[in-house]
Formats: C-alpha cells, sequence, structure tokens
C-alpha cells in the first residue's frame, strides 16, 4: 500500500471518469440502499487504486464524496457484512485497472485522533471486509456531546455581499461559558452538507446564506452555485441523525422551513428579505436564550425583540414543535 509520502501516480481519464460516476450515483441516490451501494462501489474502487499506486487525497477528490462517508460505510460492512446487492447500476470497473487475485482489497484501519480509542478489528473481521478501509482521523462523539452542538453553515457570500463571519462571531459570543461547541463551515458545496451532518451530529444546523427568487446560494470548486430549496432539504433529511433545530438564515427561506419540517423537530425561517443588521442581533440573541435552556418559541420572541427598531418586514416563522428545548 502507498503512503501519503511515497510518490503515487496520476489517474487516467477512464479512472477520473468512473470515479465521477460512482460520485453522481451516490449524490444522486434516492434511498438509504441505492446510498450504501454507491459507497461499497467508491471503496472498492479506491481499494484497487490505492493498491495500484493512486494517492487517496486524489481518489477521494475525484469521488466527490466526504470521506467521512467512506469511513463510516467500512465500519459498518467491517463489523457487520452485507452480501451485495443483485445487478449494479454502473459498468464494471475499467479493464485497465489492476485487480487483486484473491478480489477482496484489505486496506488501512481508520483510527480515532485519541491513540486510547484507537479501532482494534481481529484478523477474522479483517478477511470478511469485502472492501479496504480508508485511512482517516475521525473524531469520537458521544450522544451527549452531540447534544450540544451547533454546525454553522455558510454560502457563497460575494453572490449578496454578505458578512457570515460576522454572523458566525455573533453566535460563538453569545455560547461563551455555556459548553455548547461551535463548528463552522464557509463557502459550502451542496454534496458536503450531509457529510458534515453525519460527521458533527449538531443539535442545531444553522445555514446563512443569500437568496435570489427560489434558490440558495452555494459553492461548488469555487464558485458560485445556485441551488434549489428541495436539493437542501434533501441533503439535511439525509442525515443519520437529523439535528432538532434548523436556521435558515436567508430571504424568504417560508417554503423551505415548511419543506424541511416533515424531517426536523423544529425549524425557523423568514417569510420576507433579510440583511445583516437584522440577522446579527437576531442570531446572538436566540443562542443566548438557547443555551439557557429556554423553548425554541421563547429564544425566537427574545430574538425578535433584540432587533429592536430594525426589524424586517414580517416576523421570524417557527415551523413544527414551539416549544422543545434543543440544549
Amino acid at each position: 500500500m502507498p503512503s501519503d509520502e511515497e510518490p503515487s501516480r496520476p489517474l487516467t481519464l477512464k479512472e477520473l471518469s468512473f470515479l465521477s460516476a460512482i460520485g453522481a450515483v451516490f449524490h444522486n441516490a434516492s434511498g438509504y440502499r441505492d446510498v450504501q451501494d454507491a459507497l461499497d462501489m467508491a471503496l472498492r474502487a479506491s481499494a484497487r487504486l490505492r493498491e495500484s499506486g493512486v494517492a487517496q487525497a486524489a481518489i477521494v477528490r475525484a469521488l466527490g464524496i466526504d470521506e467521512g462517508e467512506l469511513v463510516h460505510r467500512q465500519r459498518e460492512i467491517t463489523h457487520k457484512p452485507r452480501p451485495p446487492a443483485p445487478g449494479s447500476r454502473l459498468a464494471p470497473w475499467p479493464s485497465s485497472a489492476p485487480a487483486s487475485a484473491s478480489g477482496l482489497f484489505l486496506g488501512d484501519i481508520a483510527r480515532h485522533q485519541d491513540e486510547n480509542q484507537s479501532l482494534n478489528l481481529s484478523q477474522q473481521s479483517e478477511q470478511n471486509s469485502p472492501v479496504s478501509l480508508m485511512s482517516h482521523s475521525v473524531s469520537s462523539s458521544t450522544g451527549a456531546a452531540s447534544a450540544r452542538r451547533v454546525l454553522f453553515l455558510s454560502g457563497n457570500a460575494d453572490a449578496g455581499r454578505n458578512d457570515f463571519t460576522t454572523e458566525a462571531a455573533y453566535i460563538r459570543q453569545a455560547l461563551a461559558g455555556s459548553y455548547i461547541e461551535l463548528v463552522e463551515k464557509g463557502a459550502v458545496a451542496l454534496g458536503e452538507i450531509r457529510g458534515f451532518l453525519d460527521r458533527h451530529h449538531p443539535a442545531v444546523v444553522h445555514l446563512a446564506a443569500h437568496s435570489s427568487f427560489t434558490d440558495v446560494h452555494l459553492t461548488q470548486d469555487g464558485r458560485d452555485l445556485p441551488t434549489s430549496h428541495k436539493a437542501l432539504c434533501d441533503q439535511i433529511a439525509r442525515a443519520r441523525t437529523p439535528p432538532r433545530l434548523a436556521i435558515l438564515s436567508f430571504c424568504d427561506s417560508y417554503a423551505m422551513g415548511e419543506e424541511l419540517s416533515g424531517a426536523i423537530t423544529s425549524v425557523i425561517s423568514w417569510p420576507c428579505p433579510i440583511v445583516d443588521v437584522q440577522a446579527l442581533p437576531f442570531a446572538q440573541q436566540l443562542y443566548r436564550s438557547l443555551a439557557s435552556g429556554d423553548s425554541v418559541a421563547t429564544s425566537c420572541r427574545d430574538a425578535e425583540a433584540a432587533m429592536g427598531r430594525r426589524t424586517p418586514t414580517a416576523a421570524p416563522e417557527l415551523h413544527g414543535d414551539q416549544v422543545a428545548r434543543v440544549f
């Protein structure tokens, strides 16, 4: 197996196309089984390419799948092997790719950042695994820690000249001393959102972005990517452990809030345009109240009052459970 320090060969055009096709199957999967099938194909392809000298980072980039998803799937397979589904949605692996005589591809073992919690898989488990485990450091999140975490996701700030960095800073200040962790991810791509949710298991997801018409502006390869409300809802709703509260901090997010409330306990949206001078005090007071144990409805009212005379044309909308307490 090549290590990250050893020379690696580049992917061929055929290999790049095949990996990209696997990534497309994953992102367009309509159900849980389709997602797992796509991840299994990705892991098998990764194992073959790594044995032939391709760097792991290059494979992950070509797949376009968050590496945390691959690690999680490998751990599932290692501990609970699943027979392959009949049929395949992709053509066979290109004939030019090297193959293993045994058909089993055993790779590195993913380890926790804390060495005391390293994964120790038995030899029998490794022999039963049909795919390789990609090297990746994963955080060991407990259920208690997951209940006190906010995931702040921001889109393309250039599209509306928004100040998402300051919004995150206001939230950070509001949570200071509360033992609630704030995880910040800027300029996110659509395909990253579910991976972030599955990796961090937040109690709250806060999405700050510029909105125009029915699209929310995210990024793709550093460029602006208008994204539909439905595509965003699908990414959030497909998380293994959906957050209990979603805050849609962008203009005219009411329709998305209605749709998302079918998968998440509580959602806060805006039925009107909102600018930074309104969003900042609202977010700061909202998280102060949530962190003190107030219900979502009470926290929302406190946050609305904190805007003073700078209120938008309509009040924020609360979808779903109004008396829920997030922390």
